[in-house]
């Protein structure tokens, strides 16, 4: 799975995620917390696309948990 992700830096709380997944799927939230916005990006994913996306999901973005703390 191919995650691309980045952050639009402005003056908080205008701070903007951006997440691509397989050039398919987009994604945006406010804020620079990767950790919470993978937590959230992973209910989401279950909810509204499948389980197995997410599961992969979680799998491929394991650094984020790391790099948020």
């Amino acid at each position: 799975m191919k995650v691309n992700r980045y952050l639009e830096s402005h003056h908080e709380p205008n701070d903007t995620m951006f997440v691509e997944i397989d050039n398919r799927y987009r994604f945006t939230g406010r804020g620079a917390d990767w950790g919470k916005f993978r937590d959230h990006l992973i209910t989401v994913i279950k909810d509204t696309i499948s389980d197995e996306v997410a599961e992969e999901f979680e799998r491929s973005t394991e650094d984020w948990v790391s790099a948020s703390a």
